[in-house]
């Protein structure tokens, strides 16, 4: 299929200096296995280190979401709650009430997006692998049919 005919994968840039234009190496016609092997090994590198980073800032984000709903817990539980809700401030009041404020929402959110990027991330090296894998087929598969062709001296 014409690269004109697939969509443009959009490109990877998780806050460092680099872009990685993911459109660009997975759509590449690596005619030499060389350039293949010399470049995909270091962009799976690069996106291993990016996941390894992503995974990080996501248990770090999970973990703010904890901090974040003990702390609107315990400010609903010192009154807060009355002067927001009208009725009495149950258990599973409180636990409802804590789940309504914004910070709580926004503390899920970056974890969400987080949890994208890794999951995205660990997509794209399985994607890099396997073109990979692919040009050293395609490139084993040349050489095995090249033994059986005759030579300009035969």
């Amino acid at each position: 299929m014409p690269e004109r005919d697939l969509p443009t994968l959009p490109a990877v840039n998780t806050g460092d200096d680099y872009t990685l234009d993911v459109d660009y190496f997975l759509k590449h016609d690596y005619s030499d296995v060389a350039e293949a092997a010399d470049t995909i090994p270091a962009l799976i590198e690069y996106v291993n280190s990016q996941l390894q980073s992503m995974t990080e800032r996501r248990l770090f984000a999970k973990q703010e979401i904890k901090r974040t709903e003990s702390l609107v817990y315990f400010e609903l539980k010192n009154g807060k709650y009355e002067d927001l809700y009208s009725g009495k401030a149950t258990e599973t009041a409180l636990d409802r009430a804590v789940h309504l404020d914004e910070r709580v929402a926004k503390a899920h959110e970056s974890h969400a997006i987080l949890a994208g990027w890794s999951q995205r991330l660990s997509n794209l090296m399985i994607s890099l692998q396997l073109k990979l894998d692919m040009i050293r087929s395609t490139e084993a598969t040349r050489r095995e049919l090249s033994k059986g062709e005759p030579t300009d001296q035969d």
